[in-house]
């Protein structure tokens, strides 16, 4: 998640889209990649979207640019095989939300490459991931959460048991919304998913036992903190 740039989301809007989409955590991301990727197939490895495809690309416009470029169907459907197979282990979401003057306009080749996608990501896996091929809830938390937080050594995040940071969402799996500019919270109100019927809405969200957002409403000011991953140390 880009947050760096205060113009594009700061931290209020930016964790406010968070607990509006059911996410407790933000990892920092470089603005570029590191390391950079210089090889054909380092970059192969990079082509990954499992929702967006190359058709959204040319039906949507510069709203869906990002880098990697978007690839074909066939691509993201293997991904979801991946998924379903076990052997994609973590699904994140990019989120650069770029300006609209930047992202806007007839130049493709000039438009930011990158999309707002943080609010989105749960309710496009339980529409496009649960309810449209398959994949259970639990496998659902597993690569959202629980995985996560073990692969950069979060102490307290991705299980719920005691001594745990209580990090909870609740979600009604029966309804489903059209998604509007409205319904974001990001500084720049433009996503690609627009217009989707989402399945899935997000109820509550519990972030140390304290409720950030419910009812369609965030809950309280923002009061989030910094997260250090732990250091593994070998023994003598």
């Amino acid at each position: 998640m880009v947050v760096g740039r205060a113009d594009w989301e700061g931290f209020e809007t930016g964790t406010r889209a968070l607990a509006a989409g059911g996410a407790t955590v933000a990892i920092d991301m470089p603005l570029n990649a590191h390391p950079p990727t210089v090889t054909g197939a380092a970059f192969d490895e990079k082509r990954r979207c499992l929702v967006l495809t190359e058709d959204d690309a040319e039906a949507l416009g510069t709203v869906a640019k990002r880098a990697p470029p978007l690839r074909p169907r066939d691509e993201s459907e293997a991904l979801w095989d991946a998924l379903a197979a076990g052997t994609l282990p973590m699904v994140a979401s990019d989120h650069s939300p770029a300006p609209w003057a930047l992202k806007s306009g007839d130049d493709a080749f000039a438009a930011w490459g990158g999309i707002s996608g943080c609010q989105t990501m749960l309710a496009l896996l339980l529409s496009e991931g649960h309810r449209a091929r398959g994949p259970e809830l639990d496998l659902i938390a597993r690569v959202t959460s629980g995985y996560v937080a073990r692969r950069f050594r979060l102490p307290g995040k991705g299980r719920i048991e005691p001594g745990a940071d209580a990090d909870v969402v609740l979600v009604d799996l029966a309804t489903s919304d059209e998604l509007s500019a409205g319904d974001l919270h990001y500084r720049h109100r433009h996503s690609p998913f627009l217009g989707r019927t989402l399945s899935g809405r997000v109820a509550r969200t519990l972030m140390r036992g304290r409720t950030v957002f419910a009812d369609g409403r965030i809950i309280g000011p923002p009061a989030g903190r910094l997260l250090i991953p732990t250091i593994e140390t070998e023994s003598p």
